[in-house]
């Protein structure tokens, strides 16, 4: 604590440390909860039945009626294109590159481009 005076006042930076605590605490709170929502979103989404046509359909981009469509089928990709994916492991997988893949959804990027760039973060 003496450092940080020591800084703040070396640098005339005021600076409280019950406000950036405070702070820190509301944005955890609200990372919380968009991962909640998040989550809840994917549990939305049933795979279903699906076979090798559907899949090989991916490689265009489909006149989806949801974004939910589009993530469905993002997870399916990602499961039929690399086999050690699990649905699970895809649901999360998707669930942390979400901003990239609603990106692909507005630029109309077929849902099995998407998931290269996903699934390759993945390893």
């Amino acid at each position: 604590m003496d450092k940080i005076n020591s800084l703040t006042k070396e640098h005339n930076i005021d600076y409280t440390p019950s406000e950036h605590y405070n702070e820190s605490l509301k944005l955890k709170e609200e990372s919380q909860r968009k991962i909640k929502q998040l989550d809840d979103f994917l549990e939305t989404i049933v795979i279903g039945e699906y076979d090798e046509d559907y899949v090989s359909g991916c490689s265009e981009f489909k006149d989806y009626n949801s974004f939910e469509e589009y993530v469905r089928d993002v997870v399916i990709c990602l499961m039929e294109s690399y086999p050690q994916h699990s649905e699970e492991n895809s649901r999360f997988l998707t669930k942390c590159n979400m901003e990239y893949i609603k990106s692909s959804f507005e630029y109309k990027e077929p849902a099995a481009y998407c998931i290269i760039e996903v699934g390759y973060c993945w390893g």
